[in-house]
């Protein structure tokens, strides 16, 4: 196996001294994967690396898993986000939007994209999700409870799987 991976190496680096021959891009490819096929030998013939060998494989056996929560996160994601968007789009639609005290709730939940942003920082600790809220009570105060709802089903019962 050896032999066979320091001759394609030998045929790599004459084919790259040789390149007018014309640029054999696949041939190229398969010569470079199979000289990352010996470091991968020797990674799997040291025991230190057992521990990080047994990470890894809990790591691809739990992918399955990992799927599916993140396709729940993001169904409830949606789906909070849309009624907190209906609220906020038909509030903004019976005020004047321009007005000085609607900044926050529009840099929050000015569009769909912001509002589903806002949503994520929030539940992941890139801004303190009250001060996300706190611009909701201009629309209502159950929508201020119904935004910590969504942050209380979405750390505590989603993110926890």
């Amino acid at each position: 196996f050896d032999s066979c991976l320091v001759g394609f190496s030998f045929i790599d680096e004459l084919i790259g001294y040789f390149s007018d021959l014309g640029p054999n891009v696949s041939a190229l490819r398969m010569l470079r994967v199979l000289r990352l096929m010996r470091v991968l030998r020797v990674i799997r013939v040291l025991r230190f690396f057992t521990d990080l060998r047994v990470m890894v494989s809990g790591i691809a056996m739990s992918m399955k898993s990992l799927v599916w929560a993140l396709s729940l996160h993001f169904l409830l994601e949606f789906i909070f986000g849309v009624v907190i968007m209906d609220f906020v789009a038909s509030h903004m639609a019976g005020n004047d939007f321009n007005d000085e005290k609607y900044d926050e709730l529009r840099q929050y939940f000015g569009s769909f994209s912001r509002t589903i942003t806002s949503m994520y920082v929030a539940i992941n600790g890139g801004e303190d999700w009250v001060r996300i809220a706190n611009p909701l009570g201009l629309v209502s105060s159950a929508l201020c409870l119904f935004f910590a709802l969504y942050i209380s089903i979405a750390v505590f019962c989603v993110l926890n799987i």
